[in-house]
């Protein structure tokens, strides 16, 4: 602690935690050595402080880790889709290419295509139905 009695600027967890097990330490020093304990700040509250930020680390940490998980089975999800797209968008077209302009449209729509009036844009969104428990 600076002497003026303020705390010096702390960025980061790891200093955070450093400053409380110092204190921890420096108090258990303190009384050891015949000092009387503090009155304004206790011990017993820093300990509670720093038990409680590591408790919310731990959490903070696991939330992280499940994150990161869910972000590597979403990309190895979305690289089937992604192969899986261009089937769909070619088989729908090719059963609509017999049909008549309007009807051809209204089966795209039926399908999830949509149309863009940009030359060469499409978007298909898809809702895939399990044949046998729908």
């Amino acid at each position: 602690m600076i002497l003026d009695g303020n705390l010096p600027s702390m960025n980061s967890h790891p200093e955070i935690l450093q400053a409380l097990s110092n204190f921890i330490k420096g108090e258990d020093e303190h009384i050891a050595d015949g000092g009387i304990a503090l009155k304004d700040v206790t011990k017993a509250e820093v300990e509670e402080v720093l038990n409680y930020i590591n408790a919310k680390l731990l959490t903070h940490g696991d939330s992280k880790e499940a994150i990161i998980e869910a972000n590597k089975a979403l990309t190895i999800e979305r690289t089937a889709i992604d192969a899986l797209i261009p089937l769909l968008w070619s088989d729908i077209e090719h059963k609509a290419q017999s049909l008549s302009t309007g009807t051809r449209h209204e089966f795209g729509i039926l399908w999830g295509m949509q149309y863009k009036n940009k030359k060469g844009i499409g978007v298909l969104n898809v809702s895939v139905e399990d044949i046998d428990t729908h």
